[in-house]
């Protein structure tokens, strides 16, 4: 399990040049912890931790040995974390306090992953799943288990849901027909989709997150062939305009992947990963591609990165 989520660096499988299948919206505010999951060469099973910004701080949230915790999404307030558990009994999406205390299933999830948070706490966008061999869907659901809606039914795989930080729209990568994954914002007043980047064969875009202001996205961008793993982007959503904040070099087998907007707007963080998930390790840079840092060191796999508003 570990293996294949480390994989997940673009949004989808395309062959064996790009790690294959696989958070949180920048909720305006101060910047807190960043929250990831890691696991390492002594444990096969994830747990989430959260460090500061500086670097320093390391804590560990979750310690189960015999179960997974993925993908952890801070709430809007900063006072809890969404993330998908495995392995526990009752597999689904979840919800627990910032220090990790607390955790409870959100009901009807079982299958589904990849929750973001709605700006009033209230709900969880979503991956949902019918079964391993029918397409992601983008679904909708109270942290209750009630208030269930498919926000999307199409015969392509669409991933990676965030809401916007005024609640009213979804982003989320869709699989074109040409080969490829594009970035589509749905409207929840309308439920009118606008795709935000062009669909060309052997691009795959994914991993999309808000600015806290709501006007730019940045994201992931893997070409098929371009000798180089994903790099991380930023898009002006109201012009299409899109700018490169890192690239790994050629030749290397990384991929810069999972980015998320600081509170503030100032900082994107993300996950720089191997090719085959060996090692991964978190990083921030500035909005503008400089002050590049990383955070997190050793021999560990460390991802999806979210960042805490308070």
């Amino acid at each position: 399990m570990k293996r294949l989520i480390a994989l997940c660096l673009a949004t989808l499988a395309v062959s064996a040049t790009l790690p294959a299948v696989p958070a949180g919206a920048a909720f305006p505010g101060r910047n807190g912890r960043i929250a990831f999951q890691r696991w390492d060469a002594l444990s096969a099973i994830s747990d989430v931790f959260t460090i500061k910004s500086s670097g320093a701080g390391l804590t560990q949230l979750t310690v189960s040995p015999a179960v997974e915790d993925q993908r952890p999404a801070w709430s809007a307030a900063g006072d809890r974390i969404a993330l998908r558990r495995v392995g526990g009994g009752v597999d689904g999406l979840w919800v627990m306090n910032a220090d990790g205390t607390g955790p409870a299933m959100v009901p009807g999830t079982a299958l589904d992953r990849h929750p973001a948070w709605s700006p009033d706490g209230l709900s969880l966008v979503y991956e949902c799943y019918a079964g391993p061999a029918v397409p992601a869907d983008i679904c909708r659901r109270d942290v209750g288990g009630g208030g269930f809606v498919q926000l999307t039914a199409t015969a392509a795989e669409e991933t990676a849901p965030v809401w916007s930080p005024d609640g009213t729209r979804v982003v989320f990568a869709r699989e074109t027909a040409v080969g490829g994954s594009q970035l589509v914002v749905l409207d929840l007043a309308t439920m009118v989709e606008t795709p935000v980047t062009t669909a060309v064969a052997g691009r795959y875009d994914g991993w999309p997150d808000w600015s806290p202001d709501g006007t730019q996205l940045v994201f992931s961008r893997f070409v098929v062939g371009s000798g180089a793993g994903s790099g991380v982007f930023r898009l002006k959503v109201a012009t299409g305009a899109v700018r490169r904040l890192t690239a790994p070099a050629p030749g290397l087998d990384l991929h810069h992947t999972h980015p998320v907007w600081s509170p503030d707007g100032r900082y994107v963080a993300y996950a720089v990963v191997d090719d085959d998930g060996s090692f991964g390790h978190i990083f921030t840079v500035k909005v503008d591609g400089t002050a590049n840092t990383q955070l997190t060191f050793g021999a560990v796999t460390d991802m999806f990165p979210d960042w805490q508003p308070v």
